[in-house]
């Protein structure tokens, strides 16, 4: 009788830790959508092979600046599950506890699935990246009043190859180059635990040389 009861209590264990295993592999992390949560399609976005990004602008530097540090909150509030790796003001990387993929980024080793960044001094834009695996949902978080945004000059433009502003890009004063390595796609970092530099593809533009903001049309 009791080997009977000891079996049963095996099978239920069993059967407990199944469930959990399948629960934790079927957890899906979300972050609120950027342009639900602010009200506005994006100015620019695109797809790389483990993120997408997008860019939201706003009228002035003094909104662009609320914006990033409610929706930074938001994030880092810990519902959504992720821990903070980095909050140095401007930037903000997010990372969670799930199997899923990192974003590339050489300087900050790809320890991150979110990433987002405050160029209210160049252009007033919050850049947001994401990982693949990270769902874009509307969470219902919305805020009594609404951000002044800038919509997107042509509906449905993405963005990914360039804006269609007239204007001269004013991260890269119209040049198209990236500001971080001045074109060539290449940078030096030092390297950890020595006293040397080291050669390595820009973390800024992904080693295209092409300004990351207008994406090498030098325009707005």
């Amino acid at each position: 009788m009791m080997e009977k009861k000891f079996v049963a209590l095996c099978v239920l264990l069993a059967m407990l830790c199944a469930c959990a295993t399948t629960a934790l592999a079927a957890q899906e992390y979300c972050i609120p959508d950027p342009r639900i949560y602010f009200g506005v399609e994006a100015n620019e976005s695109g797809v790389k092979t483990d993120e997408q990004w997008m860019t939201i602008k706003f009228e002035t530097q003094e909104e662009c600046n609320r914006a990033f540090r409610e929706y930074a909150d938001l994030l880092m509030e810990g519902r959504f599950g992720f821990r903070v790796v980095t909050n140095d003001g401007d930037r903000v990387l997010l990372d969670c506890s799930g199997s899923i993929r990192k974003i590339e980024d050489l300087k900050s080793k790809g320890n991150y699935v979110v990433k987002l960044t405050n160029f209210s001094e160049y252009g007033a834009a919050i850049q947001i990246n994401v990982s693949l695996d990270v769902a874009l949902e509307d969470t219902g978080d919305r805020l009594d009043m609404a951000y002044r945004t800038v919509a997107p000059k042509n509906s449905g433009n993405t963005g990914s190859s360039g804006s269609s502003s007239d204007q001269d890009c004013s991260w890269c004063g119209g040049s198209g180059n990236c500001r971080n390595c001045g074109g060539s796609g290449r940078e030096y970092n030092w390297l950890s635990g020595t006293r040397e530099y080291v050669n390595q593809n820009c973390r800024d533009c992904s080693s295209t040389g092409r300004c990351s903001w207008c994406r090498g049309s030098g325009k707005q």
